[in-house]
């Protein structure tokens, strides 16, 4: 545990149980990852950079 991990929202410094976590590997997708929508995006592809 690191401090930084401490100021995460949520933080519990307990660990979950085996069935917690069985619960949450069956609800990860067939690519193996839990999908969320992008809401923001900070620097968009806009392309090739000018040849200068």
């Amino acid at each position: 545990m690191d401090v930084s991990d401490l100021n995460t929202p949520g933080f519990d410094p307990n660990p979950p149980s085996a069935e917690r976590v069985a619960e949450l590997i069956g609800t990860l997708n067939e690519r193996g990852y839990w999908s969320t929508p992008l809401t923001t995006t900070s620097n968009p592809y806009i392309g090739q950079a000018p040849p200068r």
